[in-house]
């Protein structure tokens, strides 16, 4: 039985903070896997964006990378959205926030992130994050949408 190689991601920060997400995507650059990036500025934008595959052609797996408290939809709302939607639901979600809340972590890991990562406000610091990304892409067998196309 031949492996197929391991797609490329395409990662989705959905962050209101432009010094996040300037400082995220530099970061991202140094993962050599990491295919795309795309942002969303709100769980709104980014819903839109992905329920109306408005974004460039770019082919999944995705990971998206969420803040969890943005303006008109916070991170929980998204995720619980995104978990309803049958298109959507599978997608790997990481959590990025300035909250070390239990609850928020609770809420969080129910709706099946893969990850939830307390950044630092002063640091701006992603290496934590990258490893988990390195990581979590060398362990997990990402699936394509081509590629369960052909098997169905």
């Amino acid at each position: 039985m031949s492996v197929l190689p391991q797609p490329a991601l395409s990662i989705m920060i959905v962050d209101d903070d432009d010094v996040d997400i300037r400082t995220l995507s530099r970061a991202l650059k140094d993962v050599d896997i990491v295919d795309n990036i795309v942002v969303a500025h709100d769980g709104v934008e980014a819903l839109d964006m992905l329920r109306s595959q408005d974004i460039g052609g770019l082919a999944w797996p995705w990971i998206i990378l969420l803040d969890i408290n943005m303006p008109r939809m916070t991170g929980l709302e998204f995720l619980s959205e995104i978990r309803k939607d049958p298109g959507l639901h599978e997608t790997v979600i990481f959590m990025l926030s300035t909250s070390d809340d239990n609850h928020d972590m609770t809420e969080a890991y129910s709706n099946h992130i893969a990850g939830y990562i307390v950044k630092t406000v002063a640091s701006g610091n992603y290496d934590n994050l990258i490893s988990m990304i390195r990581n979590y892409t060398e362990t997990v067998r990402f699936h394509s949408r081509r590629v369960l196309s052909h098997i169905t």
